[in-house]
């Protein structure tokens, strides 16, 4: 999908949230994930994201000891997948 302007990510802030959301991430696959995310209208897959962040938060808040680290890079078995 094209957006208008060409720089609307950059007058929005979208590119800086972007960048921040990478400091985030625990392998390079989440920061190929974030680094490939952009703006959308699409308010299906919007409701769909916002699903998948509300399930994140009740795992977070009722796991005490949810894993932060250790996580391995799947990059190449996702590649062999798709």
């Amino acid at each position: 999908m094209k957006t208008y302007p060409h720089n609307f990510e950059q007058k929005t802030g979208f590119d800086e949230i972007r960048r921040l959301l990478t400091d985030y991430c625990n392998s390079p696959l989440g920061i190929h994930f974030v680094t490939s995310l952009s703006f959308s209208d699409d308010y299906n897959w919007i409701l769909n994201q916002l699903d998948q962040a509300d399930e994140m938060i009740l795992i977070l808040s009722n796991e005490s000891a949810f894993p932060s680290q250790d996580y391995f890079d799947l990059t190449e078995d996702r590649k062999s997948v798709v």
